[in-house]
């Protein structure tokens, strides 16, 4: 056996240069993370632990034998030359050729009389102790025993002496007996493994250890100075606010309500962000939102409440969030990463986040416990659920239940909280009900056998009044030709002529801009029109004069009231609010909305035609529909059932990404519209090599500008489906196209494609 100097664990590159990190100082940060989460929530975590009957001291004493002992095999000769090849040192010789993860080898290492002082030889414990090491990776065992045990006597029992440190943390460490080969019956156990895994005890020392393994590997703290006296930084806040005179009552009553579960129902602008901030108080958050751009509004709230050290952001694109604003500095883009990788962890006590990110690891996917060993401690705020497909709908409220089980708290918050909800979460939780609103802002005008293109005279009427007039479609191709007509209504030379679409078929650049435009002509003191689909129903906090809308089920609907008026008491007695009923047939029936929830809203809006609509009103209408006698026919209710029975008997996905899909119903990717691919070719080499770049800075900026260039296709359309391209040599850029004819008013057109494509 030859000496070795340093025994590694793993590399990083930054600004294009190889960094090291030995096995001893990785160990060390998972050690300091370990005693970070003690300090931080250990009075919360040992509650639920003393009601699972299980001693607090005995879990904490197990985790940190997990955490020492966790990547102890990678000492061995075979990865340690993979990490020495990166470094140009010389690779140790070893009889072995193929390598076996270092999971299967580091519980080897474990001493006996550890086993027997720490955990009195509980069978059960030292099972769990065992599991957690060798699954906080998931990996193929594919090796037969006799291999197996030949590299555990090769590659790492006879090794301690290059882990000389490890008897700093416990004192048995290569004294005594090693746990050695003996454990190796216990891989392919998988009922006993099965049966721990019903066990929140293994769940939550699982996901400890894997949240301390990645936020160790990421150099970030896995838990946050908590936030101190929430509601005096929420009053400062709203201080600021003109008009505020102090909470309102039931804001207020949300402090004395911190243990209890929530439903809340409140008007749009009655300030139920306020109340969940407060029945947050001092807890570790997570607050969801069905769409990017609202969690990215959201999230700007929270940070100037809180500020940007307390506040992480959490969807798909967050690495990209803010990315043009960082100049090319090293401490800039060390706090982005940071304040990304953070935010990846879960690490800020508050976490603004799409609800994909939390509710699809009640798919169990590998690695599910990482999210679930935060879920006894935190507090989940479910915000604008009726924005959420049914199918999806029954995984968040199956997931509220697990919550509700293993001891976590939750508060979902609607303008109208469904029937469907209270059945099933009525029995764990409260309902807050408010109606401080006592003005009504709209009115409704109904025009059951009117399309919206049947109204644009009237639309451009009131513009011309100087009205700001929000206009909402069921589909992309549905806001597109309204937009054309409108604009073809209103000369282009008019002055200050503002008429913007806005829809989810857009590059992400143009998207992004348009989104902050919306915002903008929205506070500005000039008439706008903006036509665009549901993305702008849930949290955008806009404020328009005049709804024209499709017909659509009517709790979509009243999401779209929600952008009227919302924080103006309304003085005028005609229409505010235009409802277009197509004769029931409105663009997407069937398929983005139930066939049925259009057909009863069609019939019950003849009630409230001509009507001034109060928060009394819009609640009962949605008790109509959405009652349970109603909805039991429906597709809606089926799907919802379907997935609910899904989860019920433990659905496990494949991974992460699959679990997400699953939970968002949507099969869709990333592509560059053909123009815009060939527009831009220069720019895109410029980008490649940006991403090939070592410059870390470079790197991130290059993805998020190839990213600016995608628009979203969905891949259950067939127009845009049968049009997806695949490349991957021009321009050395791997990436899909698409070939539908693309501008940057009208997004993709879906019915005409370019000829002459690459």
């Amino acid at each position: 056996m030859e000496k070795i100097d340093i025994i590694y664990a793993k590399t990083f590159r930054e600004n294009g240069k190889i960094f090291v990190e030995t096995l001893e100082e990785h160990t060390c940060l998972l050690l300091k993370n370990l005693e970070l989460l003690k300090e931080k929530y250990s009075e919360e975590i040992n509650k639920i632990l003393k009601r699972e009957s299980y001693d607090p001291e005995r879990f904490w004493e197990i985790l940190k034998i997990a955490v020492l002992y966790h990547d102890l095999g990678k000492v061995n000769s075979l990865f340690q030359n993979k990490i020495r090849k990166l470094l140009g040192e010389e690779s140790l010789k070893s009889n072995l050729t193929r390598e076996v993860p270092h999971n299967f080898l580091s519980p080897a290492f474990l001493p006996k009389k550890t086993l027997r002082e720490k955990l009195q030889n509980n069978m059960e414990d030292i099972f769990m102790l065992i599991y957690a090491i060798i699954y906080h990776h998931y990996r193929n065992f594919d090796f037969d025993e006799g291999y197996l045990k030949k590299y555990l006597k090769d590659e790492i029992l006879n090794k301690t002496e290059y882990l000389s440190w490890v008897k700093r943390y416990d004192k048995n460490f290569g004294d005594g007996e090693m746990l050695g080969d003996s454990y190796l019956s216990l891989i392919k156990e998988r009922g006993k493994i099965e049966d721990l895994e019903k066990k929140l005890k293994f769940i939550l020392l699982k996901g400890f250890l894997y949240r301390f393994d990645h936020s160790s590997s990421a150099h970030v703290e896995v838990e946050r100075d908590r936030i101190e006296n929430c509601e005096n930084a929420l009053v400062l806040y709203l201080n600021k606010k003109p008009g505020f005179v102090g909470l309102k009552p039931f804001q207020i009553k949300a402090m004395h309500l911190r243990n209890k579960n929530i439903l809340l129902t409140a008007p749009t602008g009655s300030g139920k962000t306020e109340f969940a901030i407060n029945w947050i108080g001092n807890s570790k958050a997570i607050y969801t939102l069905p769409l990017r751009v609202s969690v990215n509004a959201m999230y700007e709230r929270f940070k100037d409440i809180f500020g940007k050290d307390k506040v992480g952001l959490l969807h798909a694109d967050c690495t990209y969030y803010g990315i043009e604003e960082i100049q090319d500095s090293d401490s800039d883009i060390k706090e982005h990463l940071y304040h990304t990788f953070s935010s990846r962890q879960l690490s800020y006590p508050v976490t603004v986040s799409t609800a994909d990110q939390i509710f699809s690891s009640f798919f169990y996917f590998h690695g599910y416990e990482k999210i679930f060993s935060l879920l006894p401690y935190t507090k989940i705020v479910i915000d604008e659920p009726q924005s959420y497909t049914s199918e999806s709908l029954a995984v968040i409220i199956e997931g509220l239940k697990k919550i509700n089980d293993i001891g976590g708290k939750f508060c979902l918050m609607s303008a109208t909280i469904y029937p469907i909800l209270k059945e099933h979460l009525g029995d764990i939780s409260e309902l807050i009900e408010e109606n401080s609103v006592k003005n009504p802002v709209h009115i409704l005008k109904y025009y059951p056998d009117k399309s919206i293109e049947d109204v644009a005279d009237e639309i451009v009427e009131n513009y011309e009044k100087g009205k700001k007039i929000l206009v909402i479609t069921n589909t992309v191709k549905k806001a597109q030709n309204i937009y054309k007509i409108l604009l073809s209504k209103v000369p282009e030379g008019k002055e200050n002529r503002k008429i913007n679409l806005l829809h989810s078929r857009l590059i992400w650049k143009d998207r992004t801009e348009k989104e902050n435009q919306i915002f903008s002509d929205e506070k500005d003191n000039y008439p706008c029109i903006w036509v665009s689909t549901q993305i702008v129903e849930a949290s955008l906090d806009i404020d328009f004069d005049m709804l024209f809308s499709e017909l659509a089920p009517i709790d979509a609907l009243i999401q779209r009231m929600g952008r009227i008026y919302r924080k103006r008491v309304y003085l005028e007695d005609t229409a505010n609010i235009v409802i277009l009923g197509s004769s029931g047939e409105p663009s997407g029936k069937a398929y983005v909305y139930d066939s049925s929830l259009v057909d009863t809203t069609y019939d019950i809006l003849f009630d409230i035609n001509n009507k001034i609509l109060d928060e009394k009103i819009k609640r009962s209408l949605v008790e109509e529909i959405y009652s349970l006698d109603s909805l039991k026919n429906t597709n809606y209710y089926k799907k919802f059932q379907n997935y609910q029975k899904l989860l019920q008997v433990g659905y496990k996905a494949e991974s992460k990404i699959e679990a997400e899909r699953i939970f968002r119903k949507i099969s869709s990717i990333d592509a560059i519209p053909i123009e815009i691919y060939q527009a831009n070719r220069k720019k895109l080499i410029e980008i490649q090599e940006n991403i090939c770049s070592k410059n870390s800075l470079k790197k991130i900026k290059g993805m998020k500008e190839l990213k600016d260039f995608m628009v979203n296709v969905p891949l259950e359309i067939k127009d845009y489906a049968k049009n997806i391209i695949h490349i991957d040599e021009d321009l050395g850029l791997e990436v899909f196209l698409i070939n539908l004819k693309y501008s940057k008013d009208l997004g993709l057109i879906p019915e005409v494609s370019i000829e002459n494509i690459i």
